[in-house]
């Protein structure tokens, strides 16, 4: 029996495939680095709050046969212990656009998985032109302060990480969408969270509370496709099916059995809605 494009996609983990070239450039008192993989047509890929772009390989190895993906990782993401700068939602939106000056992108397709999705939209509603279409996983119209992201609030600055703790595998199992056939690569995606700084994490979580944009989608005019999980529950349906309603050129698709971190456990599904939204916007222009 042949393996699925997901089973290939996992095969190597949490380890990133061979870059066909790095970039490091500085930002302020950061460096900020870029990485590529495969050819094709640039899109740019954003990560989420904790992992970085690691906990992305599964994804890179799925675009990366169809898109020069270029990772960019998100400011801090290695912060050296006590160094504490001060920034905001939108100093890091705005990253993403120097990034693009840097790269030389002019209009580049962004992909931003949950926090990085937050990323996105926002260099996307502060730069319109500079971003030819928009994909989104794991973001709704505005951030929902329910029951899990509320447990995460509480974690982060009280609890010391990482940890095995019979309840903190249940919040990432939740992440995950319950779903993960095999539990080394469950372990290995928990232990590549933790490679983020706890305290990066919390800033990130308390930054992501900020945001609400259901006042500003109406006049973004980039196609946009909005992808969730049907078991995400950091992101609601109706939070979801309210972005897209507010945005003129939104396309949503659900998620089939993914959480809020589809990136690392659907990304063969992933890859194909990307692939033929690329063709479709392609078509229609």
């Amino acid at each position: 029996m042949l393996p699925t494009k997901r089973w290939q996609s996992w095969q190597n983990g949490f380890v990133l495939p061979r870059h066909d070239w790095q970039a490091t450039f500085p930002l302020g008192s950061q460096l900020l680095k870029a990485q590529s993989w495969g050819q094709g047509e640039p899109l740019l890929l954003v990560p989420g709050l904790a992992g970085g772009l690691p906990l992305m390989a599964p994804l890179v190895r799925q675009l990366s046969q169809d898109f020069q993906v270029i990772g960019i990782e998100v400011r801090e993401e290695h912060r050296l212990v006590g160094h504490r700068p001060i920034y905001s939602l939108l100093n890091l939106a705005d990253d993403l656009v120097e990034a693009m000056d840097r790269l030389k992108l002019e209009a580049p397709t962004v992909l931003g998985v949950s926090f990085g999705g937050v990323l996105a939209m926002e260099a996307a509603l502060r730069h319109p032109s500079r971003i030819g279409r928009l994909i989104l996983q794991g973001v709704g119209s505005h951030f929902e302060n329910g029951l899990i992201p509320k447990i995460a609030q509480w974690v982060l600055p009280n609890i010391p990480l990482p940890t095995d703790k019979p309840a903190i595998n249940q919040f990432f199992n939740l992440l995950f969408g319950k779903n993960w056939p095999d539990r080394d690569l469950f372990n290995a995606a928990v232990q590549q969270c933790w490679q983020t700084d706890q305290g990066v994490m919390c800033e990130r979580l308390n930054l992501a509370r900020r945001f609400d944009w259901r006042g500003r989608l109406s006049k973004l005019a980039m196609p946009v496709l909005a992808l969730r999980g049907d078991r995400d529950v950091m992101v609601s349906h109706s939070c979801w099916q309210d972005l897209g309603k507010r945005l003129p050129t939104a396309c949503l698709r659900e998620l089939q059995g993914a959480g809020h971190m589809a990136f690392a456990t659907h990304p063969d599904q992933i890859a194909q809605e990307v692939a033929r939204f690329a063709a479709k916007v392609y078509l229609a222009a």
